[in-house]
């Protein structure tokens, strides 16, 4: 079983950055960034990405006897990522929820409310 853990940790984290990595460039570099929840997607992408480097940082690099995490600021450092990350990646799904709550609820305010400038600021702020 160990040997299992050993191999997967590093794959999983490789193919679910890259595969954020392709997500993030097809939100922002295509039509789809005129669409008004992407930004949304997209910050989603870049929050899954650091929370599987974290958590790699703190359990991954263990298990390959690479003790980096006992350092001093390293172990405060990935921590306080990690919980930002895992925070962030909640609360982005729920926005889009809540744009979606909107364009339902109230269509005429639609446009006014739910555009990409909007959901950028509220990704920033």
């Amino acid at each position: 079983m160990e040997l299992v853990d050993y191999y997967t940790s590093p794959l999983i984290m490789v193919l679910g950055v890259l595969s954020n990595v392709l997500a993030y460039a097809v939100f922002t570099r295509t039509r789809l960034r005129k669409v008004a929840s992407v930004p949304y997607l997209a910050a989603m992408a870049v929050t899954d990405s650091g929370a599987l480097i974290t958590d790699f940082i703190q359990k991954g690099l263990v298990k390959h006897d690479i003790f980096i995490i006992s350092r001093s600021g390293i172990c405060q450092f990935t921590t306080y990522f990690s919980y930002v990350f895992i925070f962030l990646s909640i609360w982005y799904p729920l926005a889009v929820c809540v744009e979606k709550f909107i364009c339902v609820y109230y269509p005429l305010r639609k446009a006014s409310l739910c555009t990409p400038f909007r959901a950028k600021v509220v990704v920033i702020g």
